[in-house]
């Protein structure tokens, strides 16, 4: 007769070397030619200037004047993350339910909820 497994195994976790909390204000990413999804996060901000003047006064007071930079937004790559289709549902699942779960918590209507996501669908499409 086979022997039965455990019912309960323990799990441990462990930060690696290169763990980090980051800040994300957007993803992009989608399914790549092997079969994987791919979702980078983002942070964006305005660009930081490339160069600048110091003119500092007889007084010893300074002005700066930026002299070169970019337009625009500067958008950087904090994490890219790829995940096979089971990870990736398992993803999905898991942030759904954490999603209703902070909703609940925010207080949010089925309209707000509904409006919310309207507005986010159509900036995403655009």
């Amino acid at each position: 007769m086979a022997q039965v497994q455990p019912a309960n195994i323990e799990v441990y976790y462990e930060k690696s070397n290169f763990f980090r909390v980051i800040h994300a204000d957007g993803i992009f990413g989608g399914p790549t030619p092997s079969g994987n999804m791919h979702v980078a996060f983002f942070s964006q901000r305005s660009p930081l200037p490339k160069k600048s003047s110091l003119n500092i006064g007889s007084d010893g007071s300074s002005t700066e004047t930026v002299t070169d930079t970019k337009t625009g937004v500067f958008r950087e790559i904090e994490v890219d993350v790829m995940m096979d289709l089971n990870t990736s549902l398992a993803f999905h699942i898991w942030f759904s339910q954490h999603l209703s779960v902070l909703r609940k918590q925010l207080g949010m209507s089925d309209q707000d909820w509904s409006n919310h996501i309207g507005i986010l669908n159509a900036a995403a499409a655009t």
